[in-house]
């Protein structure tokens, strides 16, 4: 499942035989799944609908208010969290076609662009808290206080800082992807962070796009990560 360029929620369902091909994920009333800004093939543009105005960047499913189902969880364009409510079952999803804004601290939960929000119990207390890569590369930790199934998020802090522009390949690029996941089996989370290095080469007049994958490793407090010799994977 994923978000894309052209603003809408695609899905590849998986058969015996692999992946199928992605294809649109529409909500109850057969509608695309967007957040306001989407890419009209007709018109060759994108186009405003009804919405918070933002491109559909990434997607995950979640059990959101904890009823054995998957919700979606969405990251917009312009940095926004938002929920579309599984209002079907686990096995035959009806999405809503309300687009729900998450808060956080009182206010819109978002990164300054390029959301790509996940759910995970970060700090290990059994509730499951907001984890968003950004533009910028930095990676936020929204942490969950409230309830099972009904979860209530602190403002966002950095586990990872904005990268250094302009430092080659030897830094983590821009546009964190998260996830996370105990990575070296000492018992708390680590980070894995995806990133993308975008250089335009002269000579072929054309951009030379690639990414790495890097490991951070907790350091104990939660609000603490390992920064000093992150492993990449290309």
């Amino acid at each position: 499942m994923s978000g894309c360029y052209v603003g809408t929620v695609y899905v590849a369902y998986g058969t015996a035989k692999g992946l199928r091909k992605p294809e649109p994920l529409l909500d109850r009333e057969g509608g695309l799944m967007h957040l306001g800004r989407l890419w009209s093939f007709e018109e060759d543009a994108h186009v405003s609908r009804d919405g918070p105005g933002e491109r559909a960047y990434s997607a995950a499913p979640v059990d959101w208010d904890g009823d054995g189902d998957f919700d979606l969880l969405v990251g917009g364009d312009g940095g926004g969290f938002y929920l579309r409510t599984n209002e079907g079952t686990k096995s035959r999803p009806l999405y809503s076609t309300k687009v729900v804004a998450i808060r956080a601290g009182g206010e819109p939960a978002r990164v300054p662009r390029y959301a790509m929000p996940i759910l995970a119990d970060w700090d290990g207390d059994g509730l499951a808290d907001l984890v968003s890569g950004s533009s910028e590369g930095a990676v936020w930790w929204f942490r969950n206080v409230g309830a099972a199934g009904r979860p209530e998020f602190e403002a966002g802090r950095q586990l990872l800082p904005d990268v250094e522009t302009g430092k080659g390949h030897e830094v983590r690029g821009p546009r964190s992807q998260v996830d996370v996941a105990d990575f070296d089996g000492d018992g708390d989370m680590d980070l894995l962070v995806g990133d993308l290095h975008m250089n335009y080469v002269e000579e072929r007049k054309a951009f030379d796009n690639h990414g790495w994958i890097w490991l951070f490793r907790r350091t104990g407090d939660p609000a603490v990560v390992d920064q000093g010799t992150p492993t990449r994977r290309p």
